[in-house]
């Protein structure tokens, strides 16, 4: 059913190809920013749980042994800020061919850290860690515009070639006395490059006093989820490198890593039509 779809997407991409040649062409260029909101429901439910559950004991732990300890926990990945541009070819007055590049990123960390107190020693130590998921699409989009007097609707459907990279760095530190006596820190990077579709809708407004440029309102819905990330760096483990991405639960089951894209891009466009 997933490849069907893709299919159908470019399929109909095809079909709008021939009407390029035949017809004016008007080109555009615009800038866009807004907010993307993944569901990232793999993250979010099992490995925030488990990160934060082995952060809880290991707190208890310091703290029963005379620690004072200070614990920020690991937060699900939320909305955040995308950024990108796009290039428009309009023809017939009523269909648009979109070629858009854009970028979104997210870094959710975590850090427990405390000090022992002793003979008026100091005895200080950090376990922390923080994730970076980014993601790079490359989308292509075909628009059908619903012209009204002082403002035009559109309304579409596309695919985007999404780059997405995923990583996890551990640091574990230890200092008596302001000297350093432990140090140790292991790195993960993941890749995954998939091919997703996407609907799209909005509203475009011209800009008064400026004549070739206008404001969009853009609302794109994603529908994909990506698994088999490839593993191309792990220190701590380096017999994973070149296999699928996997974590562990917090029932100690070993699965594949999913990201789940589908979810909500919000987006305002600032486009220059020549």
């Amino acid at each position: 059913m997933k490849k069907l779809r893709k299919l159908i997407v470019l399929y109909g991409i095809l079909l709008l190809l021939p009407c390029l040649l035949k017809s004016e062409i008007k080109f555009s260029f615009a800038l866009n920013g807004g907010y993307y909101f993944p569901s990232a429901r793999t993250f979010n439910s099992e490995i925030v749980t488990y990160y934060n559950d082995r952060l809880d004991f290991w707190r208890d732990v310091f703290d029963s042994a005379g620690a004072k300890t200070n614990l920020k926990e690991l937060k699900e990945i939320e909305g955040n800020l995308f950024y990108g541009g796009e290039i428009d070819l309009e023809f017939y007055d009523r269909y648009i061919l979109s070629f858009g590049i854009g970028k979104w990123k997210y870094e959710p960390a975590y850090e427990l850290k405390g000090v022992f107190e002793t003979n008026n020693k100091a005895d200080e130590f950090k376990f922390s860690g923080d994730f970076l998921i980014s993601i790079l699409p490359l989308n292509l989009t075909v628009k059908y515009i619903f012209p009204f007097r002082f403002f035009n609707c559109y309304a579409g459907a596309g695919a985007g070639y999404y780059v997405v990279k995923f990583s996890n760095s551990i640091l574990w530190e230890e200092n008596v006395e302001g000297k350093n006596v432990y140090f140790s820190r292991s790195e993960m990077k993941a890749v995954k490059r998939k091919l997703v579709p996407h609907l799209d809708a909005g509203v475009e407004f011209p800009i008064p006093y400026l004549k070739s440029f206008s404001l969009c309102l853009d609302l794109k819905y994603i529908l994909g989820n990506l698994k088999d990330f490839e593993v191309k760096k792990n220190t701590e483990n380096p017999e994973q490198i070149g296999k699928s991405l996997m974590y562990e639960n917090k029932y100690g089951e070993n699965k594949v890593f999913i990201f789940e894209l589908s979810g909500i891009s919000l987006n305002i466009f600032v486009k220059y039509k020549f």
